[in-house]
């Protein structure tokens, strides 16, 4: 009786060593002494096993670790108490260490591994900081996984977060940062739209729950996502203006990208009308791929050739009054659109509109108009031929043709006549 109690302590004893002895069928575990072995240990018989199921040498999972119910031994839905292979995520219940993938149970809850703050992947994580379930970071967009539940968005593919379903359906859903952009979605959102963090903007800055501009977007440079210097590219609020660079119909002021890459003027520019919404004065300026001349209404330096709008009016561009030939000046100081002040006779121009007063741009060259040729008088009409007896035609004095008058001979009957001596018969009847 003694000697059968010493080798039943000796057998217990051996369950808590770290070597697989004894008649333990796995590590501590299994066998007619020591506790009963976890999912996925080896085994000899159903006994062996917390589940109660030995398959092929393992302990298997029972059936109720894919119920959706929280059952028989397990701490959360189908996770932890041993049974179920799967460990619980991060935020579910645990009764003990293994139960979490974590491999930390505190207060009854699986919390955050120390890894996860670290800037490194490591323990369970499917990439740096997020996923696995031992993190309560999810990843992101293009980041490593295993299945959907390490995903923000929800979709695991090719072991990658790719992005959520609900980013196509034109509807701001609660996982986006402003519709299908931002967050779970590829897109990043343009300036002024909603956002979270700095990655839902294509910015990279959002401030108070709104896209910015980009720090690079009053730089004079094209740099960036812009398409044009400072514009365009969804980073930069400004929009380019005509002929400026562009690469989506948002790109451009006009809404209007051509197949030249190019922002394109509207149709209304050319139509002899001051369209008040979209020009800054007749047929030029905003939209419109002409700028406006000096004194011209404007809204913005850009509508106006000096670069200049002042008070809603093209003034002189700074160069005007520099005695130096430069900007888009025809001569000195003058012409070009950019100055008030005209180009005089002899000075350099492009257009009639160079010159002043009356001159005209001839050969590049403000010149005199023309003196006028005076026309040379008309020659003065053939007199008609004098009226004769014979020549058919009732003229002359003649009451009748070729006959009457004093000048012809008398008339025969039935012609006109004015007396008695106009006739043959000396006898004339009115």
């Amino acid at each position: 009786m003694l000697l059968f109690v010493f080798f039943s302590r000796v057998a217990a004893q051996t369950c808590t060593d770290t070597a697989r002895n004894g008649q333990e069928t796995d590590l501590n575990c299994g066998g007619p002494v020591c506790p009963k072995c976890l999912t996925n240990r080896m085994c000899l018989v159903n006994n062996d096993c917390l589940s109660g199921s030995c398959v092929n040498g393992r302990c298997a999972e029972p059936p109720q670790c894919y119920d959706k119910v929280k059952d028989r031994r397990e701490t959360d839905v189908d996770c932890g108490g041993g049974e179920c292979f799967e460990a619980c995520w991060f935020g579910r219940q645990c009764a003990g260490t293994w139960d979490c993938r974590s491999r930390i149970c505190s207060g009854g809850l699986c919390v955050e591994a120390p890894t996860c703050a670290n800037g490194i992947k490591d323990g369970r994580e499917t990439d740096i900081d997020c996923g696995g379930g031992g993190c309560r970071a999810l990843c992101m967009r293009t980041q490593a996984c295993i299945d959907f539940r390490d995903c923000a968005t929800g979709v695991c593919s090719g072991g990658i977060c790719r992005q959520a379903a609900t980013c196509t359906n034109r509807v701001r859903d609660d996982n986006e940062g402003d519709v299908d952009c931002g967050q779970v979605c590829d897109r990043q959102c343009g300036v002024g739209g909603t956002c979270q963090a700095d990655g839902d903007c294509i910015s990279g800055v959002c401030r108070n729950g709104r896209c910015l501009d980009a720090p690079t977007c009053s730089n004079n440079i094209k740099d960036g996502r812009e398409t044009d210097i400072d514009c365009g590219g969804g980073g930069c609020s400004a929009a380019c203006g005509v002929g400026q660079s562009c690469g989506s119909t948002w790109d451009c002021r006009t809404r209007t990208c051509g197949t030249n890459g190019q922002c394109q003027q509207l149709s209304s520019c050319t139509n002899g009308i001051w369209d008040t919404a979209t020009e800054g004065a007749l047929d030029c300026g905003d939209n419109c791929a002409r700028q406006c001349g000096v004194a011209s209404t404007c809204r913005i330096n850009g509508d106006c050739i000096s670069g200049v709008c002042s008070s809603g009016r093209c003034t002189d561009a700074p160069t005007c009054r520099n005695s130096i030939r430069d900007g888009r000046e025809t001569d000195v100081d003058c012409g070009g659109g950019g100055c008030g002040a005209a180009c005089r006779i002899g000075q350099a121009c492009a257009t009639n509109w160079d010159c002043q007063g009356t001159a005209i741009c001839t050969n590049r060259v403000c010149t005199a108009p023309p003196v006028p040729t005076p026309s040379p008088s008309p020659s003065p009409s053939p007199a008609p031929p004098a009226p004769t007896c014979t020549d058919g035609v009732r003229n002359g004095r003649e009451t009748d043709v070729d006959c009457g008058g004093p000048e012809c001979p008398a008339c025969l009957g039935q012609r006109l006549c004015w007396d008695n001596s106009d006739c043959q018969s000396n006898q004339c009847l009115f």
